[in-house]
């Protein structure tokens, strides 16, 4: 995890984690913000969930396929999980926010790199 990540590897190996990610979800029309330690929200415009959800896998997947080198000279893999949540104009954006938070811990606590929807 990245916690674990920063005890092992120090401060520095999170942030080419993080440079890495934020190069690999660029290669679609998104926009990206870092929303904690390791948490970002991506917002894809005018899009349906199915296709929100086929973008987030791809993007699972070319994250799992990097390789990151540590100071040492290791190689570590990192992962990617996902939470979707659709903002409607009956909900506050911050509901959506914390909706696809949830859908995102479920993502986590079922075995990481996947994608989970609010409501599944």
């Amino acid at each position: 995890s990245f916690f674990s990540r920063n005890e092992l590897y120090g401060f520095f190996i999170n942030q080419r984690v993080i440079c890495s990610f934020h190069l690999k979800v660029n290669f679609c029309p998104a926009q990206s913000f870092r929303y904690g330690g390791e948490e970002f929200l991506i917002l894809l415009q005018d899009s349906s969930i199915e296709n929100a959800q086929k973008w987030a896998k791809k993007v699972c997947k070319k994250i799992s396929e990097l390789q990151i080198k540590t100071n040492d000279k290791r190689i570590i893999q990192i992962t990617a999980s996902f939470g979707i949540s659709r903002i409607t104009t009956d909900i506050k954006v911050e509901e959506t926010v914390d909706q696809a938070d949830r859908a995102l811990y479920r993502a986590k606590e079922s075995g990481r790199n996947c994608v989970k929807e609010w409501g599944d």
